[in-house]
């Protein structure tokens, strides 16, 4: 969550000290990525709720999948987004951290539909997208 904010600060600075294009191109995206990154930090939040417990109960493992396929989704419409060219580095440092996040989320759909619960597995890859062990800057 540290680095989301640190992000964050950085596409906010990178707003006020490059004039090259439109506020609005740098207020539009700022506004858009933001959204993604309350996005991310929501799933994680509600990941952290629904896994803690029993591994079979197919109600958990359904509003799991579901999640997880909202949060592809999200995923999917921030990269189609267009970065103001002053804003390149840090969408590419998020981009890169959207293809963690995508491979984890993959690998644990992938676990739990090959035995319909939630293996230790599915969670590590799970916690992994609550606590990457990586820094995106």
């Amino acid at each position: 969550m540290k680095n989301f904010f640190i992000l964050f600060v950085l596409i906010l600075f990178s707003i006020l000290t490059i004039g090259c294009q439109s506020e609005d191109d740098y207020k539009d995206y700022f506004v858009s990525a933001e959204e993604y990154l309350h996005e991310i930090d929501n799933f994680k939040k509600d990941i952290t709720k629904i896994v803690q417990n029993n591994k079979r109960d197919l109600s958990k493992i359904n509003r799991i999948e579901g999640r997880i396929e909202q949060m592809k989704t999200k995923i999917e419409l921030f990269k189609s987004l267009n970065p103001p060219e002053g804003l390149k580095n840090e969408h590419d440092a998020l981009l890169t951290y959207n293809r963690s996040i995508e491979s984890l989320l993959n690998k644990s759909l992938l676990e739990m539909k090959s035995g319909k619960f939630i293996s230790e597995l599915s969670k590590d890859y799970l916690w992994g997208i609550i606590s990457p062990p990586f820094k995106i800057i």
